[in-house]
């Protein structure tokens, strides 16, 4: 066919028009990022996330929370930008205020004062949540809410960790530190991402699917068992003797107290009993409780003894039919001495046939909550390098079939209603039982939380498998996006012509908590999924959709101070734009 001038004008003009018209990326990248800063970085370093309009502190009402999540997005952008002064800014703010052993006083919201943050809580991890005006003082600090207060108080709490933002700064910080090099003191950018990731192991990860609960040979096991007390004094630690560990309580002039574990909604109908070892005490009583609150209760007597020896309680009486044994909450331990070492703790079963696995837990006090997306299997490889001692590779591994698992999972809502897992969308939370099963919260059954949405939590997933395929493609992590989440999103776009922030796990639109909107965060996450898998037309069209809600000020969306759209926009931008090259060569582990 010959080809005519006209048409040779026509194709050129097409080229010309794209070329005038396109949009810098990368401009924009940076644009943003300097509209960021003015906006949500205080002039003390201080990362501003959002309002606080539930007035966790009594007086913060409509002011600025920072939570350790904020402080690893701006770490994050910062070293990618290679924003130095910015990231030793909000770093040095944030080391000083925020990781808990530097964490100079806390307020014990229970007792109304500030005090010393507890030696227990004392680590290399970060307070989730910054409070910055407590009790009408114009005070900023960190709530602490103590264990006996936790059923009332418990939402105000930000001493606790939330793992997602101690594996994103140790990544930044391990980024920092091959950009830029490390300094001294605060500026030890390796030599203090060693300690957070060795602490992120010790206190958050938990192996799952045997029949042991404990054998204490963890650091962080003392946090992994909740205590409760009436009167007197109480105190728990981890000790050693000739290389084995156990965990010794001590108390004093207690009218009672108490150990125990969250066991999730283990179903214990074919669990015989429960074995551990002790000392220094001469009985006990083991209380089990289901998760509609009623409990049963055993008690065991036996001489006193100075060397660790084994005790076996058997569920014998079954036929009590108020407790449910298939949905056990917790197990908790009542000895009748001030003194008291527990060991190796074990369900006592036919067999077992589980396998060990590796689970993040999204907390640092051992309740058994999994949020999914705060796998982070990239940053995993990085970790394995800084901290041979633990097993990160095998983590990175065991959480992408975590990952895989939770896309078929089945949860219900307070109202009853089931909702079963449709093989593409993954929760935002659940609980992970004693067999490696995951289940409902149970604040999720009394309507605090709805657990079986792939919304606000669950969406960022897609990115993080997005950058482990871009940063560390041996480990396959493309399949699960590949699979029917792919298909899912592709098919919602062309059925809708848009997406929305999250939808119920089976894949229905959901009205809840705003789900049914489009947001500039969700499509920065939807443009990681479909660049990663190469879907150009898609691709294309979340970048459309993007660029729609752009303002050339510098910011997505209508509101220019909502940090998590700023974020996750440019997020999912930056992986389009740089394809994981730069974050692989700045964690050290360029392929």
């Amino acid at each position: 066919m010959k080809v005519t001038k006209k048409q040779i004008y026509v194709v050129c003009s097409i080229f010309l028009l794209s070329f005038l018209f396109a949009k810098d990326y990368n401009k924009i990248l940076s644009n943003s990022w300097e509209h960021y800063k003015k906006q949500k970085i205080a002039i003390n370093g201080r990362p501003l996330a959002d309002l606080d309009y539930k007035d966790l502190g009594r007086g913060s009402y409509g002011k600025d929370l920072s939570f350790s999540e904020t402080v690893s997005y701006v770490l994050y952008r910062a070293v990618i930008m290679d924003d130095k002064a910015t990231f030793d800014k909000v770093w040095f703010w944030s080391y000083n205020n925020m990781m808990r052993k530097n964490i100079p006083r806390v307020f014990n919201w229970a007792e109304s004062r500030w005090e010393q943050m507890p030696d227990v809580k004392k680590d290399n991890l970060f307070a989730w949540r910054f409070t910055p005006n407590i009790m009408n003082t114009n005070i900023g600090g960190i709530i602490y809410v103590p264990d006996n207060s936790q059923e009332v108080n418990g939402w105000r709490d930000g001493v606790e960790v939330a793992p997602d933002g101690d594996e994103l700064i140790a990544g930044a910080l391990i980024m920092a530190h091959n950009r830029w090099r490390s300094g001294e003191g605060a500026y030890d950018y390796i030599g203090i991402a060693k300690d957070i990731v060795a602490d992120i192991w010790r206190k958050c990860v938990y192996k799952a699917g045997t029949n042991i609960l404990d054998d204490f040979e963890n650091a962080g096991s003392a946090d992994r068992w909740f205590s409760y007390s009436k009167g007197g004094m109480f105190g728990k630690k981890i000790e050693k003797e000739n290389g084995n560990s156990f965990l010794s309580i001590d108390t004093y002039n207690t009218d009672y107290y108490g150990i125990g574990k969250y066991l999730g909604k283990l179903d214990m109908s074919q669990v015989k009993g429960i074995s551990f070892q002790t000392k220094w005490n001469r009985g006990l009583k083991v209380v089990l409780e289901d998760t509609s609150g009623k409990k049963v209760i055993y008690s065991r007597n036996y001489g006193y003894r100075d060397d660790l020896f084994t005790v076996e309680v058997v569920f014998d009486n079954r036929e009590n039919t108020n407790f449910d044994w298939s949905r056990v909450r917790s197990i908790m331990i009542q000895p009748i001495d001030d003194y008291f070492a527990l060991d190796n703790v074990k369900l006592i079963q036919q067999s077992d046939s589980s396998i060990q696995k590796y689970h993040l837990l999204s907390n640092a006090k051992g309740d058994p909550w999994v949020n999914v997306s705060y796998y982070m299997p990239f940053l995993y490889e990085a970790f394995a390098l800084i901290d041979p001692e633990h097993d990160w590779k095998k983590l990175a591994k065991d959480s992408l079939e975590h990952i895989k698992k939770s896309k078929s999972i089945t949860l219900s809502n307070q109202k009853g209603d089931v909702f079963k897992g449709n093989g593409a969308l993954v929760p935002d939370w659940c609980m992970l039982d004693n067999k490696g099963n995951f289940v409902d919260l149970p604040w999720a059954e009394d309507g605090s939380i709805d657990d079986y949405l792939c919304g606000w939590d669950a969406f960022r997933t897609w990115y993080f498998l997005a950058m482990t395929k871009e940063v560390v493609p041996a480990l396959s992590s493309d399949s699960l996006l590949k699979d029917k989440t792919y298909e899912f999103y592709k098919n919602k776009y062309k059925e809708d012509r848009g997406l929305h922030k999250g939808y119920s796990i089976d894949g229905n639109n959901s009205l809840e908590r705003g789900l049914q909107y489009e947001y500039p965060s969700s499509y920065g996450v939807y443009l990681a999924l479909f660049s990663s898998v190469g879907d150009k037309p898609m691709e294309r069209a979340m970048l459309d959709k993007l660029d729609d809600s752009y303002h050339s000020a510098g910011y997505w969306g209508d509101n220019p101070k909502d940090y998590y759209k700023q974020n996750w926009a440019w997020f999912g931008l930056e992986l389009f734009i740089n394809k994981g090259r730069n974050i692989a060569k700045h964690l050290g582990i360029l392929e």
